[in-house]
């Protein structure tokens, strides 16, 4: 049903506001505003008298409260009819009086809807969904609701409303710290848990934030403080729920302490290469896998990045890295897997394991058993960390899985030939596979590794150097290498005598048959049919990636 009245809706959620359209209606009296916050809650029902005075005036109402109450009704009445052009909305029946208007927005009844869609998406594991939904009830909030409405009944229905609010704020956190979204968790818990401290969900929300933080003595302090208020003021324990919560963070804490070093002592990482002077073109692709870094639904993401050899891979998880490194405190760890030169073989991932494993204050001499010991030793550190793993060029799905973490808050990114996709089923991984560049960005790449005064000068052959490349980053480097090593030779001259033999294919001759991890070709011929292959996994008709 539509409104019957166009344009026209209420608030409040806050002070109580009459609009229409962009345009806002003032109720300046206070019991006038306690009449129409009473209609709205009830509207489309019959609201007697008596009810209406209980509500302004509560047990104690003065002589003259029905006539004043018939004045507040003819006031509104008046009022909702200026603003919709003389419609009435106010009806009297026999004795009782009831506010029609089907369907025109009220934000009580929109934030009700919205969090129940989000409580129902939430169980059905649509957590993104389900956070998006809950932010957006929450947004409606602009203060206490029915902040200017006196009487009893409002103050009713303003604490109803307040509990309604704080079970909606506990779900957004919640779905928050699921999904490992960015944020002061812990300083906007420790207010709510100052504000609220009979409400238990909130310091169980502020233990799981400090955990997942690495503060797993803060964790437990908060346990112990819930445990002493409560029994100073109610005379009882912490609830099943916050006890379950102390015992998962010991649980986890006896796990860290038996495989790390105390926290004041652990080394931090700083691993990354530094960002590829010459890497370009991929902001598009960048902001993608941060928007899944961002959006995952575990605390430890994981990215795979796909394509071919020359394809940029490399560079672009260390551009990702340090792209992300501000939310991630404890470090950046990179470990060089070279599953794509080397056939398969436990050592040397094994190698990696140990050098990562190293690299957090492991003593390798430690490291004691095959790949699955090892792998069991990383996550049992990694658990209490907070940290960037890069892990690149592994051989497939299996070797990757020697380096995830368990338990914890870090984000995983992966480079690799084959398409991983049993990673992307069993882990939740994201599958980023790289395009070759644009014209357009292949062109800027050459501009700003040669120079912009050189290729200036010849534009048409910065055009035919970038087409000539197939928007492949390593090509593109060789080429334009090359150009900064000769200065003398003009861009036209590299053309003709040196480009073609510089993109000269070297392995392969029919590249139509490249599958995932087999040998690839680094020439022009290569990539033509690459890009091909790429653009019809992306319409549903290969599985080349």
């Amino acid at each position: 049903m539509s409104c019957t009245f166009p344009g026209l809706r209420f608030s409040m959620l806050g002070q109580l506001q009459v609009w229409r359209g962009l345009t806002e209606t003032t109720i300046s009296q206070p019991q006038r505003r306690a009449v129409l916050a009473v209609l709205l809650l009830r509207r489309d029902s019959l609201v007697s008298v008596e009810e209406l005075i209980d509500a302004i005036w509560g047990a104690h109402p003065p002589p003259s409260a029905r006539t004043v109450l018939h004045t507040h009704i003819h006031h509104l009445r008046r009022t909702l009819r200026n603003i919709n052009a003389g419609s009435e909305a106010i009806r009297r029946v026999g004795g009782q009086y009831r506010l029609e208007l089907p369907s025109c927005p009220v934000d009580v009844d929109s934030f009700r809807r919205l969090a129940s869609f989000s409580a129902v998406r939430r169980a059905e594991g649509q957590y993104e969904r389900a956070l998006r939904d809950m932010r957006a009830a929450l947004g409606l909030w602009r203060g206490h609701a029915l902040e200017d409405v006196p009487g009893p009944w409002a103050g009713r229905h303003r604490a109803a409303l307040t509990a309604e609010y704080l079970t909606a704020t506990a779900a957004r956190l919640s779905l928050e710290l699921r999904l490992g979204t960015s944020g002061d968790h812990v300083s906007e818990l420790r207010t709510l848990v100052l504000e609220h401290p009979l409400d238990e969900r909130f310091r169980e929300l502020l233990m799981l934030a400090q955990h997942q933080a690495g503060l797993d003595r803060q964790a437990l302090d908060t346990y112990r403080q819930a445990q002493r208020y409560l029994a100073a003021e109610l005379g009882i324990d912490p609830g099943p729920s916050l006890r379950r919560m102390r015992q998962r963070i010991r649980a986890a804490a006896s796990v860290r302490s038996r495989t790390t070093t105390p926290t004041a002592s652990l080394p931090v990482p700083r691993q990354l290469p530094a960002v590829q002077p010459y890497f370009h073109g991929r902001e598009r692709e960048l902001d993608a896998a941060e928007d899944s870094v961002r959006t995952a639904s575990t605390n430890t993401p994981v990215i795979a990045v796909l394509g071919p050899p020359g394809i940029g891979k490399t560079s672009f998880v260390t551009a990702l890295a340090h792209r992300l490194s501000a939310g991630y405190p404890d470090g950046q760890l990179f470990a060089q897997v070279h599953g794509s030169v080397t056939p398969r073989a436990e050592g040397r991932v094994m190698r990696a394991l140990d050098s990562l494993l190293s690299a957090l204050g492991v003593s390798v001499h430690a490291s004691t058993g095959g790949v699955q010991a090892r792998a069991a030793q990383l996550r049992g550190v990694l658990s209490s960390r907070r940290l960037i793993l890069v892990v690149d060029d592994v051989r497939d799905a299996d070797e990757a899985r020697a380096f995830l973490p368990g338990i914890g808050s870090c984000v995983v990114l992966v480079t690799a030939r084959g398409d991983l996709a049993s990673l992307a089923v069993r882990e939740g991984a994201a599958r980023l596979p790289l395009r070759p560049l644009t014209q357009a960005d292949a062109c800027a790449f050459l501009r700003h590794r040669i120079g912009h005064r050189r290729t200036a000068a010849e534009p048409e052959a910065v055009s035919l150097l970038a087409g000539m490349c197939h928007g492949v980053p390593a090509q593109l480097a060789r080429v334009a290498a090359y150009a900064v090593v000769h200065p003398d030779l003009t861009l036209t001259e590299m053309l003709r005598d040196a480009v073609p033999a510089l993109l000269q294919p070297r392995v392969v001759d029919d590249v139509s048959t490249w599958s995932p991890g087999a040998s690839l070709t680094t020439g022009p011929g290569h990539f033509r049919y690459f890009r091909r292959d790429f653009d019809a996994a992306h319409t549903g008709q290969s599985e080349a990636s």
